[in-house]
């Protein structure tokens, strides 16, 4: 039986043996599967991430050649638009040039008998009444007619702050207007003395005024200032008050004003800015202006009944600038119609242009300098004294960054216009190519000056494109028109007369409103020239073509030689496009002339002239005639002067002058003939096609021109069709490679669904290692293994 027993115990030994061994090759089996499916849940993450990636990859390409194409596409459509508009345009104007130019020649064949007769007897007449005594004083050879210039009624004011190049732009502003519509006066006070009545009769006005000037006009006026870098400004004008101290004193009469000026004189000029006749009144002078609180004559005004309608910092106390008049400062001068920068003065005279809509002109004047000038000065100033200034002028400081920043964005602007005429109207876009798209107006590049010239000429003539134009001009130089390359109007006592000097170039610039449809004769009296072979060199240039002029020398009672010169300017030279035609005068040089009590006191000049004349004429061989008569007129008048002397020969003197007589009826005799002769040309006139053909020739050719546009329309409708066409194939492969992501988002959410079953089956198979661990069968186990060490069976 105890054999038994140990064998059966043998066998539940082995039994035990064996579920062990079957139970350790189930761990480990367990534990490979568990591993394989560890290795496969992580690679088929790394592949769904890689699969996740790549179709994002894809997504993003997609999208990116998606948004190309329609980014394509609409250029396409944006090209072709702007295309159609261009042509559309095009076809109008040419439409509407066709039609004013076959309007215009019906209207001189219909009128040109007229125009001639009456320019015969005008030229008889002129031929007989002019003098010497009227040449000798300059007088105009043809009738007065309206003088031009800035066409507006509206009152211009350069508001001046002190020291900023404002005695040179008065002076160049001053060019574009009358001068008795100039109002000569600098200073508050002496306003405050000017009846409101009288100031309203003015058009041009420029000074240290301020904003009070604006109370005392009827209107607004249009207001240009400049500004000046702070630091430089404030040194200049220490300068100046050293400089000018007699000068200033005679000027002002307020103490507190004569104080300040002894004070610049003997005080050093951190120590006059730190002191209390500077803080408070003088400094961040820029700002004070442009706020309306600028340092005024202190105390009453002398005009008390004309004292409400000026402002009341004439009158105010001590105030310390701060952040308010600093903001109010940067309104202001964003009101303004221009304002312009002394550090980039060639911008900011085409930006004035611009803005004002004048012709482009050049800046050639810079008056009221120092005369040892503020750089020795400000080169001697330690950095300790630049930066007491620097801080007394904060405000300062900060408006100037403020007008610098919307200065570059304006004079951007105004570059980027001019590369779009440049490019689109007159097509040079091989030119334009080359041309950088930002410009620095700090740092101004040697080609943007003729673009931006170009640009303004176009822009001028387009917004005066209603200007009335004139057939006949007597240009005064005291009166307003549009010039550039000219010196300042002067007045001469000995000629009774205002003139200008051409300068400091070679070539000078004139606009005349010249209408269309007629030569003109131009002439104009050179009073003044440098040298004989300047004055041969004169000539004049319309439109890239020279005009042949022809001199009449007179000496005048004083034995001053003039000379008249007199040119025709062909019709065909007259743009019937443009409001004004440019008039270029050209001599071969300059050469400096000093002229007392002037600044600058050296000029670089050519000739002098006072204006000039212009008269519509038919035919240039009626000119060269009444200039021969002229001169054997100018002849015949010496020789009766040089009879008078000798009394003597009295007989033999009107026995000659007679004959001259005789010899000048000829000459009469012989324009009544070509008189004749231009009335038979009138018969050949009439002989022409009538209107009415005229006009039907041109219905044809506008037709002609529409229908070659019908047919331009057309090919841009297809060509905006198919664009049309490949948006929507864009589109629809643009809805297959949603349809395609949003299927490979499908395959990533079953791929996750997947992962998580996997885990969850993972989870279960370690529960039930866990749950085998700690159940009876194993604890039953283990204790029989025990008992089995015990009584000694175990190995």
């Amino acid at each position: 039986m105890e054999q038994s027993l140990h064998q059966n115990v043998a066998q539940i030994t082995q039994q035990i043996q064996l579920t062990e061994q079957k139970i350790d090759q189930s761990s480990n089996q367990i534990t490979q599967q568990l591993e394989l499916t560890e290795r496969k849940i992580d690679q088929s993450t790394e592949h769904i991430a890689q699969q996740l990636e790549l179709t994002e990859r894809k997504i993003d390409q997609s999208a990116e050649h998606i948004a190309q194409q329609l980014e394509l596409t609409e250029c396409k459509i944006d090209q072709s638009t702007e295309h159609i508009a261009q042509q559309l345009e095009q076809t109008e104007q040419t439409v509407k040039h066709v039609s004013e130019h076959q309007s215009a020649s019906l209207k001189t064949t219909l009128h040109s008998i007229q125009r001639q007769n009456s320019s015969i007897l005008y030229y008889t007449s002129q031929a007989s009444s002019n003098g010497n005594s009227n040449r000798a004083n300059g007088a105009d050879p043809v009738m007065q007619t309206p003088s031009i210039g800035v066409a507006t009624t509206k009152p211009f004011y350069f508001f001046h702050i002190p020291k900023t190049a404002g005695t040179s732009l008065r002076f160049w502003l001053l060019e574009l207007f009358a001068q008795e519509e100039y109002l000569e006066c600098f200073f508050l006070e002496d306003l405050e003395k000017i009846s409101s009545e009288k100031i309203a009769q003015h058009r041009f006005f420029s000074g240290h005024l301020g904003f009070s000037l604006c109370q005392a006009l009827p209107q607004q006026p249009n207001i240009v200032t400049w500004l000046r870098e702070p630091i430089e400004r404030e040194i200049s004008q220490y300068n100046y008050l050293r400089q000018k101290r007699s000068m200033l004193l005679d000027q002002v009469t307020q103490s507190r004003s004569v104080e300040y000026i002894d004070a610049a004189s003997h005080l050093g000029i951190a120590d006059l800015l730190q002191s209390d006749l500077h803080l408070g009144y003088y400094d961040n002078l820029q700002v004070r202006y442009l706020s309306g609180i600028a340092p005024g004559q202190y105390g009453q005004t002398a005009n008390t009944e004309d004292a409400d309608r000026l402002s009341l910092w004439t009158r105010a106390a001590k105030q310390n600038c701060d952040d308010e008049m600093l903001a109010a400062a940067k309104r202001n001068l964003l009101d303004l119609l221009h304002f312009g920068l002394c550090e980039s003065m060639q911008a900011s005279i085409e930006l004035l242009c611009y803005r004002a809509n004048w012709a482009p002109r050049q800046f050639n004047l810079h008056l009221n300098r120092s005369q040892t000038g503020a750089k020795a000065l400000a080169d001697a100033l330690s950095a300790e004294e630049i930066a007491i200034i620097r801080d007394i002028n904060k405000y300062d400081l900060a408006l100037y960054e403020f007008a610098k920043a919307e200065f570059k964005l304006r004079y951007q602007e105004l570059w980027e216009e001019s590369l779009r005429v440049k490019k689109h109207h007159f097509n040079l876009c091989s030119d334009t190519e080359k041309l950088p798209t930002y410009i620095d107006p700090f740092k101004p590049e040697p080609q943007t000056s003729p673009v931006v010239s170009d640009f303004l000429e176009e822009h001028f003539q387009y917004q005066h494109s209603g200007d009335k134009r004139l057939e006949r001009l007597n240009i005064k130089f005291s009166d307003p028109i549009f010039i550039s390359g000219w010196y300042p109007r002067e007045y001469n006592d000995s000629l009774k007369t205002w003139l200008r000097w051409a300068g400091p170039d070679t070539t000078s610039y004139l606009y005349l409103p010249l209408k269309p449809g007629s030569s003109y004769r131009i002439s104009f009296w050179v009073l003044f020239c440098m040298s004989t072979d300047i004055q041969e060199s004169i000539s004049l240039e319309v439109e890239g073509t020279p005009i042949p002029l022809q001199s009449l020398y007179v000496t005048d009672v004083n034995d001053n030689v003039q000379s008249l010169l007199t040119g025709v300017i062909p019709a065909e030279l007259i743009n019937e496009g443009f409001a004004y035609t440019k008039i270029i005068f050209k001599t071969n040089r300059v050469v400096s002339l000093e002229v007392a009590e002037s600044d600058p006191p050296v000029r670089y000049v050519s000739f002098a002239t006072n204006g000039l004349a212009v008269e519509p004429v038919t035919d240039p061989n009626l000119v060269e005639a009444l200039l021969q008569t002229n001169a054997q007129l100018q002849k015949f008048q010496d020789r009766s002067h040089h009879f008078e002397a000798q009394v003597q020969q009295i007989q033999t003197a009107l026995h000659d002058s007679q004959a001259q007589v005789q010899q000048f009826q000829a000459e009469l005799q012989q324009l009544k003939e070509h008189a004749a002769a231009i009335q038979i040309k009138q018969s050949l006139v009439e002989e022409q096609p009538q209107p009415h053909v005229v006009e039907e020739q041109m219905q044809l050719h506008v037709q002609e021109i529409l229908q070659e546009s019908q047919v331009q329309t057309q090919q841009l409708q297809s060509e905006l069709h198919q664009s049309c066409q490949e948006l929507e194939q864009t589109k629809k492969i643009l809805k297959k490679t949603q349809s395609k992501l949003e299927r490979v988002d499908n395959k990533r959410k079953q791929f996750r669904q997947q992962l998580e079953q996997t885990r969850s089956q993972l989870q279960q198979t370690q529960a039930e290692v866990e749950a085998m661990e700690t159940s009876k069968f194993w604890k039953m186990r283990k204790t029989w293994f025990r008992i089995k060490r015990s009584i000694g069976l175990g190995h």
